[in-house]
């Protein structure tokens, strides 16, 4: 069957809209952060950052599932490496929003050329801002994974994003750091909420759970080592919970006292898979070198790493 023509009326996009992440509901149901974000939901922004697999995306996404049946709309962005260009960044941000309903884009979608130099960034912004205070709903935007954005032209239009912002409007900056925007304004004012790595952080009780979905029967004891070997650090528990299973150890053949005595997690291949992947090949070339040096202290501090670098 072929793909019926878009109406002379529909915006053209040329990029595709992202896909929105699982909300991995039904394994940790994060009641505690989910409450805290619905509480937060007509705030102009909120900031959810944590170093990777602290289950940012997942969060969001379960917030997001929480917000459609409350009247919301959600737009997302997951932002990739490609995307640090201000005119890849402006074609997918309207695809994503075009989702949603193709009038939030039309204005801005017909004047679009390809390119955007540093002068067209505030008037794309503003076209945009224009576009959804005229939707009849809430309008969440969700920009993912923003640490792969350097650009400082994309950095101007999220600041204009949130300047302009209208009462409807409401963002959401997720990333493994501090998003580089002024945002003291909305800080000193209460407009926004911020959830960082402590806050993402897994509860005994949320370990207890995310194990029992995925190994079952757990003892206490076994919850308590894993929760303080982990931190509560989701990916964490993720990588001791397959290795559990690969090995096909149960909680109970454990030595007392020494769960997981026979499991090598520490020296686990995934878990160096893991930080090859997903932090150590997204670093920059100076950090890199700063942890190279580092490496061939038993102990280190940030002054000795100055000194060592």
């Amino acid at each position: 069957m072929q793909p019926s023509s878009p109406s002379s009326n529909a915006p053209h996009i040329q990029a595709e809209a992202p896909a929105v992440p699982r909300s991995g509901v039904g394994v940790v149901g994060r009641e505690r952060l989910l409450t805290r974000l619905l509480e937060a939901r007509r705030l102009p922004c909120v900031v959810v950052t944590g170093p990777a697999g602290a289950g940012k995306s997942t969060l969001v996404a379960a917030w997001r599932q929480a917000l459609v049946p409350l009247g919301f709309d959600v737009a997302w962005f997951t932002a990739a490496e490609d995307d640090d260009e201000s005119a890849r960044f402006f074609d997918k941000l309207i695809a994503s929003l075009a989702q949603v309903d193709p009038a939030l884009v039309r204005e801005t979608a017909q004047w679009r050329d390809g390119s955007v130099d540093a002068d067209a960034v505030e008037r794309v912004a503003i076209t945009l801002v224009r576009g959804i205070a005229a939707h009849p709903r809430e309008l969440l935007m969700v920009f993912d994974d923003l640490h792969h954005l350097h650009d400082p032209a994309i950095h101007d239009a999220l600041q204009w994003l949130l300047d302009y912002a209208t009462p409807n409007m409401h963002l959401v900056l997720v990333s493994r750091g501090a998003p580089h925007l002024s945002l003291d304004r909305l800080r000193s004012q209460s407009q926004m909420l911020e959830l960082e790595s402590q806050d993402l952080r897994f509860t005994r009780a949320e370990t207890e759970q995310y194990l029992k979905a995925q190994i079952g029967d757990v003892d206490a004891r076994t919850v308590k080592t894993l929760h303080e070997w982990s931190d509560g650090w989701v990916a964490g528990l993720r990588i001791f919970a397959l290795d559990w299973k690969k090995k096909q150890l149960e909680p109970g053949r454990a030595a007392p006292g020494e769960p997981f005595a026979r499991m090598p997690a520490r020296d686990a291949r995934a878990l160096i898979d893991y930080f090859e992947h997903e932090v150590l090949s997204l670093l920059a070339p100076q950090d890199l070198s700063m942890l190279v040096y580092a490496a061939s202290c038993s102990r280190i501090c940030a002054p000795l790493c100055a000194a060592r670098l």
